[in-house]
């Protein structure tokens, strides 16, 4: 992630042995991105499986 540039890594300021790891804005679009697709990939499988259907049925019931 670094070497393509979604990253950046510098020496930690409180533990010269670790590392404190950032996204960069161009690291943070494509995590953005990504997280938009898995939220409609799940959205996507819960509409059409009968089980969270009939689940979130039964939650909406006990409200």
């Amino acid at each position: 992630m670094v070497g393509a540039g979604y990253a950046e890594r510098k020496p930690c300021s409180n533990d010269r042995r670790g590392f404190d790891v950032q996204l960069t804005p161009p690291g943070r679009q494509v995590f953005a991105e990504s997280a938009a697709t898995m939220k409609a990939m799940l959205r996507e499988v819960a509409e059409n499986s009968p089980e969270v259907r009939s689940a979130r049925g039964r939650a909406a019931t006990r409200q």
